[in-house]
């Protein structure tokens, strides 16, 4: 039987802003100073070649031109994250996946998606 209950965010799911993603893609196109900046720079670094000579870096692949994204999904949301440093380019999408569930409640899709494409404060 079907639970009335009001549908609840499920396991991992974040719920982030495109705000925050575009604030994340920011400081992987320009890593901060220390540590922090450290860690971006270590885990966007190609490790082994993968097909069409790009490079899958830590959680990151890496483009021939040196374009990189990371993609990923949980419960209720994908997002990506596109970083293109050559032209100081990027991009963040966020896609609320949980409408699927609604739309049995609702009638009708409740989903949307959000992107930017900026060029870098310089």
């Amino acid at each position: 039987m079907r639970s009335s209950a009001p549908s609840r965010p499920r396991r991992g799911c974040g719920r982030p802003s495109i705000g925050d993603l575009a604030r994340y893609a920011s400081a992987c196109q320009r890593p901060p100073p220390g540590p922090l900046g450290a860690a971006i720079t270590a885990a966007q670094a190609p490790q082994f070649p993968v097909e069409a000579g790009g490079h899958q870096a830590l959680a990151w692949r890496v483009s021939a031109e040196g374009i990189r994204w990371h993609t990923g999904s949980t419960g209720g949301f994908s997002a990506a994250v596109l970083i293109d440093p050559v032209r100081e380019r990027m991009f963040a999408e966020w896609l609320d996946l949980s409408w699927r569930d609604r739309t049995r409640d609702l009638g009708q899709p409740v989903g949307f998606q959000v992107s930017c494409w900026g060029k870098t404060a310089g």
